[in-house]
């Protein structure tokens, strides 16, 4: 549903892909690019299980992950309390 809204447009915003590929970090996969991440959403059940996502089982290493994948890409994503 989402990757076929995505491969709608011409160019995905970059911080859309960004912002795909750190949830395909959260999800486990060890392989993340937007490939992989279009993939990922074009799963059945993407939107459920992102709903399930238990946040307190997300590791220290895929925070790291993810920090050092928005610092390479260049992206910052504020975020309001």
């Amino acid at each position: 549903m989402l990757a076929c809204l995505f491969r709608s447009f011409d160019i995905v915003p970059e911080p859309v892909i960004v912002v795909c590929e750190c949830v395909a970090i959260i999800r486990g996969y060890t392989e993340v690019d937007w490939e992989v991440a279009k993939g990922m959403m074009a799963e059945p059940n993407f939107l459920q299980n992102l709903k399930e996502v238990n946040c307190d089982l997300i590791t220290g290493t895929q925070i790291r992950a993810i920090k050092t994948h928005m610092k390479v890409t260049q992206i910052t994503i504020l975020v309001y309390p």
